[in-house]
């Protein structure tokens, strides 16, 4: 099981940024050392050649899906950090940080089984820096490491070892407790989902301009059957009217982050009826996207109410103004309030004031 610390999309993502920065790191070092004077042509070809291969194998590995390139960058580095303790003990620490670093790729981006073998060869290889110090003096070639090969070395290479382990058991708990997190994350995201789900009130999630999801409300809301708004415009179930003017509102919660409520906001339904909205604009975490949840609370009804209100008020003046008989409208205190035309008639007034 990879590590919990990042998804698939984003460990894949994140690897390949990682290989990169490995590969100019590795040419950055190893440059300067192939065009020191005393290098001859052989060894500066053959160290080309080296960084050619640890910098692009991973790459190549990678590209082909058979592995995601980290853990055959982890063996690279942890045998570049052997060959740097070999040929270079003065420069222990650069191998030891290389060798945990190897260590914490393979932990994070890898598999478990496969961090548990990158430690146990680094271990290995630790262990055998023991036989090369105890055969050292009587090994010319191997050069400044024979001023080296007194027992203190040995307890050094032990320590080595150890805080190779440590690390790992370290980076092993980080990953541990970064599971046990996103696990209670990922149920808080499915409870939540199922409340989304099952919500009387309708719920869009609107990523790049475009619905990704709408629960049961927001289909019967919309008219729309099945998948039918997925993948369509938003924009597009906004009246033309207001629709420049939703999209700028919805920009702006994107942008700015911040809530974003519009009042009567006519929406399209497939049948061909409009729908009088309040929309709530609120920016959410959706994987990788920003998105936008849009509440769109259904005021058709009332609207409608409205209009017929509006509609009898109108109905009940004209009615008023129109009937023969004399008519006119008090306060509770006797004050009048409005006349119509009879009753001016009657009075033989000029106007109703």
């Amino acid at each position: 099981m990879a590590s919990a610390l990042f998804s698939r999309h984003g460990r894949r993502r994140l690897v390949g940024f990682l290989l990169q920065v490995r590969a100019v790191v590795y040419w950055i070092a190893g440059i300067p050392i192939l065009l020191v004077p005393e290098v001859t042509l052989e060894v500066r070809l053959l160290g080309l050649f080296a960084i050619v291969a640890a910098t692009s194998l991973p790459f190549l590995t990678r590209a082909t899906g058979r592995y995601t390139g980290v853990r055959l960058s982890a063996v690279i580095d942890i045998l570049a950090a052997y060959f740097i303790w070999l040929f270079f003990p003065s420069a222990g620490g650069i191998s030891l940080l290389l060798t945990i670093w190897a260590v914490a790729s393979v932990v994070f981006m890898a598999s478990d089984r496969a961090a548990q073998r990158t430690v146990i060869g680094a271990i290995v290889i630790e262990i055998s820096k023991i036989s090369l110090l105890l055969v050292a003096p009587s090994a010319s070639w191997i050069g400044e490491l024979a001023e080296m090969s007194r027992p203190g070395e040995i307890g050094l290479v032990l320590a080595r070892a150890g805080a190779i382990v440590g690390g790992y058991l370290v980076f092993r708990s980080i990953d541990r407790y970064a599971l046990r997190l996103n696990a209670a994350a990922e149920s808080g995201s499915e409870r939540y989902r199922r409340l989304m789900d099952t919500a009387p009130t309708a719920f869009l999630v609107i990523v790049d301009g475009h619905v990704t999801y709408r629960n049961a409300a927001a289909e019967a809301l919309l008219d729309h059957a099945g998948t039918g708004v997925l993948g369509s415009r938003f924009e597009d179930l906004i009246c033309e009217e207001q629709r420049d003017y939703v999209q700028d509102d919805l920009e702006r919660a994107q942008e700015r982050l911040e809530a974003v409520d519009l009042s009567d906001i006519r929406m399209k339904t497939t049948s061909g009826r409009t729908r009088w909205v309040d929309l709530s604009m609120n920016v959410v975490d959706y994987g990788y996207d920003i998105a936008v949840q849009v509440a769109v609370i259904d005021r058709s009804d009332l609207r409608e109410a409205e209009d017929r209100l509006e509609r009898t008020e109108v109905d009940f003046r004209s009615f008023f103004e129109r009937i023969p008989v004399a008519l006119y409208r008090s306060a509770p205190d006797g004050t009048i309030l409005a006349v119509n035309d009879a009753l001016v008639e009657m009075f033989g007034a000029t106007s109703k004031d």
